[in-house]
């Protein structure tokens, strides 16, 4: 079952940066989490979302204990040899980078970069003049853009419930 199997290892890992936070070191360990398929690169590759909990997992280890340098490497494949050519030379040749992923020969690696805003895109906020209550929809699962606000009835609270004006999320 792969949640059971995301769950352990994420469980394995945890038990293991517990063990090296409580040990003392002279010079800390640098932990290398290795994963396959746990981010995308472009659009048309499908993630193993056990996995991209580990890499999440990762995110929060290197926010957390910094000490150890964790750093997140993602292989496209582990049947494919270059993997480990891959793997080796991330190793041997650090840049410091701490989310790397690897396809065949190519190196991928974060950054952001300022993007125009198109003047179709939607609005980055929702007209509340009217009080009209509202929902947020999404019309593709797991594309954050793809979010959408619309007008929803208003249900007024039960007993033993509470009603909750948000200003700003």
């Amino acid at each position: 079952n792969p949640a059971d199997l995301a769950r352990e290892g994420a469980t394995a890992v945890l038990n293991l940066v517990q063990a090296l936070a409580a040990t003392a070191w002279d010079e800390q360990p640098r932990l290398w989490l290795v994963t396959r398929h746990a981010v995308a690169v472009d659009s048309t590759e499908a993630v193993a979302p056990g996995l991209t909990a580990l890499w999440g997992l990762g995110g929060v280890i290197a926010h957390e204990h910094p000490a150890l340098r964790c750093t997140r490497v993602d292989v496209g494949s582990f049947e494919d040899a270059e993997w480990t050519t891959a793997l080796v030379h991330e190793i041997a040749h650090s840049t410091g980078e701490i989310q790397v992923s690897w396809r065949g020969a190519r190196r991928w690696v974060s950054r952001l970069e300022p993007v125009a805003l198109e003047t179709t895109s939607r609005p980055a906020h929702v007209d509340r003049s009217g009080e009209t209550p509202f929902r947020v929809t999404i019309e593709q699962p797991g594309v954050l853009d793809h979010l959408k606000a619309v007008q929803a009835p208003r249900r007024v609270p039960g007993p033993g419930q509470v009603e909750i004006a948000v200003e700003a999320s």
